[in-house]
This record gives C-alpha cells, structure tokens and sequence, in this order.
C-alpha cells in the first residue's frame, strides 16, 4: 500500500489553530469547509509564513500507519512552507503536491503512484472515491454529519 497523505485536518491542526487565531471568541468546531469564520477570515492566511509554521501536528510521524508515499494539498500558499512545516514537525520526505483552493486532488493522485488516500474533506472524499481511488475519511467536526 502506498499512502497519500492530505496535510490539514489529517496531519495539522488546522481549524482550531485558525479559530484560535482568527475568532478566538467562538472556538466550536465547524460543521463543514464553508464556515462563515473560514470564509471571512481565510483570505489574512494567504502571506501568513508564521500562521502556516506553527500550526500543531495532530500526530506523531512515528504513528503513521505507513511511510507517506505523497502529500496533497490544496494549501493557497508556497509549496516551500508546506515542507517546511512538514521537515520541522518531523514527518517524512514524500513528493508534495499541490491542487489549489479547491481543486481536484483526482489527476494529481493518479500520477503520484499512490494507492490509497487519507483525507479529512467530505468533498474531496466522495470525489476520489467516485473515480475509483480507496479513500479514507477521517472523522472530524465537519465531516460527522454523514
């Protein structure tokens, strides 16, 4: 089995390090990608070095079910602080794709050689799946209601 890993939400706190950050008043977890706190407030990320770096991991790389074969992300920010986060929060080298804000991690995934995704996004997850990919979701406060 060969993984391929999305970052935010499978392995960066993103939400509550955002929430955190951008509406410290209301910390409740959001219900899905189209939050008005996102929409708002995800635009002040985009030259945010700082915000990026320090986002926490939400696992240890040594607890990863396999060495990542790729990450894919759709991050609106340089590919080169996406590594960096990535090196200083130990997780492995892999090849680092990048799909934009909310672009198709489809294509991308087949030309990594990967064989099976992780990922947090309902959207992304019903996309891979409907064109064939083994998915797997992780449970997070945006993807429950399913």
């Amino acid at each position: 089995m060969k993984l391929g890993f999305d970052i935010d939400g499978v392995l960066a706190e993103f939400s509550g390090h955002f929430l955190n950050k951008y509406t410290p008043t209301d910390l409740s977890g959001p219900l899905h990608w189209d939050d008005e706190r996102f929409k708002i407030n995800f635009p002040k990320t985009y030259n945010d070095k700082e915000f990026w770096l320090s986002i926490p991991r939400m696992i240890y790389p040594q607890d990863l079910p396999l060495r990542p074969h790729c990450y894919i992300t759709a991050r609106p920010i340089p590919n080169e602080w996406t590594m960096e986060w990535l090196w200083k929060n130990g997780f492995p080298y892999a090849p680092l794709y990048t799909v934009g804000h909310d672009g198709s991690k489809v294509e991308v995934f087949k030309q990594s050689g990967a064989t099976h995704f992780v990922d947090d996004a309902l959207h992304n997850y019903d996309e891979l799946i409907a064109a064939g990919i083994p998915c797997f979701l992780l449970t997070r406060s945006h993807n429950e209601s399913r």
